[in-house]
């Protein structure tokens, strides 16, 4: 009878450390899991805001570059414009013109 209980009693021990045993690797299968959704989130996500950037700053660059080339072009076609109306105008004309293009060439 003591040899019964005795394996019962080792049985049951084995049960116990079994269900522990897999209580254990579930939650490291979970773990795993978890990380594993982790780097591939954060692994897109720098990813994403990575080319969002550079586009974005592609785009600045570029728009900067037309505004300043419109700009240039923009005085250039008031100084021709300035320069022609001095050919005819009176003194007064050409002494306001001249400040006109002062204020161009300092902007």
């Amino acid at each position: 009878k003591e040899d019964n209980q005795d394996n019962m009693k080792a049985l049951e021990n084995r049960t116990i450390d079994s269900k522990k045993e897999m209580d254990i690797l579930d939650a490291l299968d979970e773990l795993k899991a978890i990380n594993q959704r982790k780097e591939r989130v954060d692994t897109e996500a720098v990813l994403n805001t990575t080319a969002s950037l550079r586009a974005k700053k592609e785009s600045e660059e570029e728009l900067g570059a037309d505004e300043s080339q419109l700009l240039a072009a923009f005085k250039q076609n008031q100084k021709s414009m300035l320069a022609s109306t001095t050919e005819v105008g009176d003194a007064d004309d050409m002494a306001y013109a001249k400040s006109l293009l002062g204020d161009l060439e300092g902007s």
